[in-house]
């Protein structure tokens, strides 16, 4: 019934005939990885192996997620399977225990559950002048020195001396570009294994307490012989710690100082499953740390596909990664973007989404072009004109998201509240006075309105930043305090608003309205211990009134295998359905965007007889 999706590939038995030279260490981890990866190195194990034990593969919450038990000393092995076999950097986080990786797996289930709004932070672009000097300063040189210096350690393996080596020269090249500033520290961050990450940190200003990285790897690997192989990384990863250090240096000669604090991480171990990042990110989380934004530069100095930059969608913030478009349409028009996924645990932004943080990671190619030198001895080309569009990027997410210390913050209590009058406004010709609004995503009639006082008041409106006289998505400017602005279509989000006295201005009043239409009544509806036997079918509807975005049917746990089939308006067949994810075992969902009013039929067909099934249906 069920078609293998494990067509092995050709490099496979040329990589596990040479299995014996890792599989040293005995002792058992697990993994957290995407489930086809997880079944096809299983199998490709069983054929090609003489190996009795068998791989332990576990289903998680996620239907995108497995983990997978096997020895320590397999782990290089790993990462060279998901290097050859599905192109990507990485592909799996290493977990101590099965309780670790559990509660990891749901932690990151939890993120992806969430309204994705709320791990965005509130972007603007209007720091043009400080972003520009830091973009005029990048240079391809200096990037090309760092990449030169770096991969000029024999590698840099987590274990061995020349990561150690590696870590401590980048803390002191670090520490010798920020030796002018008092305001800038260079540290360890300490594991539990030999290499060390390193990690800057800009004191901010007046919102200090936000925290905005950038980040990349500072290890490599040769997967051929990981601890003593030669291992130059030029590309993976010389190229985003040239990027990073080079951001760093153009700080340090513009002197620029932000309202927001700043961390630079070069992060250890990423080659073997992200164990710095995971390490650093959890940390930061436990001790309940502001991080705003997380960008990640992983591999930049390699233009492999037609697009320069391509950011990856995958285990990513949307918010976050439509900004960085934005800020290359404003910044950087000459450079193309595009947009691609690169799998499950590709590099350590994922650790940082993990635990609920905004991250990004913008890419030198889309994943099918990704250069086939790495993780060997002839990763020695780096393109520094191609880097540095990079670093310009990175400079410019930093000047934005962190702004300029001494910049004018909006007060917080400058918050508007739908139909509540603001009265008493007052300020001196030319007096600029800031407001915000949350509006929610079903309110409509958005307008703003000033009156009364004295003097002559004009009224500025524009979402997601702060209006300036130049740049406003609406204004108001009559010689009298009586202003409007009338909002076509209400977007969910921040609105800011600017009074501004074109005289001198008394006991002017500020109003927002807004109406709010009534939400329809969300659906979470369990269903618990399901029985299917053989052949049969266990049949339940669900009734849906008009205006419901989304409907999602999930079926988990118990034993077996049953399938999943939904259907608008008649009972599914093997034939006729909207949906069957048809799926081994029994954690399958069926998503449905914009379902229609009426009667939805959810059924579950026995492929082998199962039991203990749990079946949620959600409907928003």
């Amino acid at each position: 019934m069920k078609t293998s999706i494990y067509t092995s590939l050709l490099c496979a038995f040329t990589f596990l005939t040479s299995s014996s030279l890792y599989a040293q260490n005995n002792e058992s981890i697990w993994v957290s990885i995407d489930p086809v990866a997880a079944k096809h190195y299983q199998q490709v194990q069983k054929t090609f192996t003489q190996n009795d034990q068998l791989l332990s593969v576990q289903n998680t919450n996620m239907d995108s997620v497995n983990l997978m038990r096997i020895d320590q000393g397999n782990i290089i092995q790993l990462s060279e399977f998901m290097h050859d076999n599905y192109h990507r950097c990485g592909g799996f986080v290493v977990h101590d225990s099965l309780i670790e990786a559990n509660e990891y797996t749901q932690q990151l289930a939890a993120v992806q559950n969430q309204n994705l709004s709320a791990l965005a932070a509130t972007y603007s672009i209007n720091n043009p002048q400080t972003t520009q000097q830091l973009i005029n300063s990048i240079s391809p040189n200096n990037l090309t020195n760092t990449v030169n210096s770096m991969s000029s350690f024999y590698n840099r393996y987590y274990t061995a001396q020349t990561g150690v080596d590696a870590s401590q020269w980048l803390k002191d090249y670090w520490q010798q570009l920020a030796a002018t500033r008092n305001d800038i520290n260079v540290d360890y961050f300490i594991h539990s294994w030999a290499q060390s990450s390193v990690i800057v940190t800009i004191a901010g200003d007046e919102e200090a307490d936000e925290i905005v990285i950038i980040g990349g790897h500072l290890d490599s690997i040769n997967q051929s012989n990981p601890s003593n192989g030669r291992s130059p990384g030029a590309d993976d990863n010389a190229s985003g710690i040239a990027v990073l250090s080079e951001v760093l240096r153009s700080i340090v000669e513009n002197d620029y100082k932000p309202q927001k604090t700043i961390h630079i991480m070069a992060f250890a171990a990423e080659e073997v499953g992200l164990r710095g990042s995971k390490d650093i990110a959890s940390s930061y989380k436990s001790q309940g740390k502001n991080v705003i934004g997380m960008v990640q530069f992983d591999m930049t100095g390699n233009n492999g596909s037609s697009e320069d930059i391509v950011m990856m969608t995958d285990y990513t913030t949307n918010a976050q990664n439509q900004f960085l478009g934005q800020l290359i349409d404003t910044y950087l028009p000459s450079i193309t973007y595009g947009f691609d996924q690169c799998g499950y645990g590709c590099s350590d932004h994922a650790s940082w989404y993990q635990q609920g943080f905004a991250a990004s990671m913008p890419f030198e190619s889309r994943m099918a072009d990704i250069n086939p030198l790495i993780h060997t001895q002839n990763d020695t080309n780096f393109d520094a004109d191609h880097a540095s569009k990079f670093a310009k990027l990175a400079v410019s997410y930093l000047a934005e998201m962190a702004k300029n210390a001494g910049d004018i913050v909006p007060p917080a209590n400058n918050e508007l509240q739908n139909g509540v009058a603001v009265s008493g406004l007052a300020g001196d010709a030319k007096a600029q006075l800031i407001y915000t609004l949350q509006v929610p995503n079903n309110a409509s009639n958005l307008n703003f309105t000033t009156s009364g006082g004295s003097g002559d008041a004009d009224l500025y409106v524009k979402f997601n930043t702060a209006p300036t006289l130049e740049n406003f998505d609406c204004k108001s400017t009559t010689s009298s305090s009586n202003e409007r602005c009338d909002i076509a279509s209400a977007q969910n989000g921040i609105y800011y608003v600017m009074v501004e006295a074109w005289n001198a201005i008394a006991n002017v009043s500020l109003i927002a309205n807004y109406n709010e239409t009534t939400a329809i009544e969300p659906i979470n509806r369990t269903e618990t211990d399901i029985s299917v036997a053989t052949g049969d079918w266990g049949r339940s509807t669900q009734d849906l009134e008009a205006g419901y975005s989304s409907l999602n049917i999930t079926m988990a746990g118990g034993s077996g295998d049953a399938d999943l089939y939904v259907n608008f308006a008649s009972q599914s067949t093997e034939s006729v359905y909207q949906c069957r994810p048809y799926k081994n075992g029994n954690a399958e969902t069926c998503s449905i965007t914009n379902p229609q009013a009426g009667k939805w039929y959810i059924d579950l067909k026995g492929y082998s007889a199962a039991s203990g099934i749990t079946l949620t249906i959600n409907a928003q």
